[in-house]
């Protein structure tokens, strides 16, 4: 008999970064599945609306943790406020972008951006994947980008992270397998709503199309036990394949400056 999602990565799921986008859409698309939530934010007004919603949508129960990842201290609080918690799945949603000029942004930005990007990331994955193994079930999802393939300027350091969190998965579907976890790594493209880059009307061949933010969480929870990267939507997945086997990486960074440049990731956001 197939197990339901549910019995495969519940009873609770943590979202971390839910207050809006795909972090939003990756709640209500768990709540839909029966999962009950925990969700991550620094936000408090935003996470309380979430809530309100689901829980008048799917019923479930949720729980509110809001935490400023960048703080060394996240992944402690946010393990102390879910103690007690079975949690089947963290999706690690949360990401800054600091798009600009390398030299331009201020590094304390840049910093904070590694340790929300990567840091709390570590964290969050080490605390819960052990109660998972000691379960025997359980499941990771973590949100990269295609700007974790190939170098580009403008979002270099961006880029830098995800490129860790596409490692880093890639790395504990192996180890954690054996163990009744599974990871997935969900590579997206321009996400609607997600930044202003989409709603420029300027053409071009180097602008992408934007994906609908409940799509791309819809795709990664699919894949999650099925397959370890999933990049959503058919133009991206030609993009993803592009760039990693057909074109020279020289080839291939210089479609991705062409790309961030024309996407206007000039100032920092």
């Amino acid at each position: 008999m197939k197990r339901s999602f549910a019995d495969l990565y519940g009873p609770w799921a943590l979202v971390a970064g839910a207050s809006r986008g795909v972090g939003f859409e990756f709640a209500v698309a768990l709540a839909l599945r029966g999962l009950n939530l925990v969700l991550v934010a620094r936000n408090e007004s935003a996470l309380d609306a979430v809530a309100s919603e689901i829980e008048s949508m799917a019923g479930v129960k949720v729980v509110l943790v809001v935490a400023d990842l960048a703080d060394p201290d996240a992944a402690g609080r946010v393990g102390a406020a879910v103690e007690g918690l079975e949690i089947g799945l963290l999706v690690y949603n949360t990401g800054i972008t600091n798009a600009g000029s390398f030299l331009e942004l201020p590094v304390d930005g840049l910093i904070r951006q590694l340790a929300v990007n990567c840091g709390a990331q570590i964290g969050l994955v080490h605390l819960l994947a052990g109660k998972m193994a000691a379960r025997g079930r359980g499941g990771l999802l973590f949100m990269s980008s295609l700007n974790a393939l190939a170098g580009s300027p403008l979002v270099a350091s961006y880029g830098g992270t995800k490129a860790f969190s596409l490692i880093l998965g890639e790395g504990l579907a192996t180890e954690l397998r054996p163990l009744g976890i599974k990871v997935t790594v969900c590579c997206a493209g321009v996400i609607a709503g997600e930044t202003d880059t989409e709603k420029s009307s300027k053409p071009s061949l180097f602008r992408p199309p934007a994906i609908a933010a409940a799509r791309v969480a819809s795709v990664a929870l699919d894949a999650l036990g099925r397959r370890t990267v999933v990049v959503p939507g058919l133009f991206y997945r030609i993009v993803a394949f592009s760039l990693v086997r057909l074109l020279p990486r020289t080839l291939a960074r210089w479609l991705m400056a062409r790309t961030a440049r024309e996407l206007d990731f000039g100032t920092s956001s």
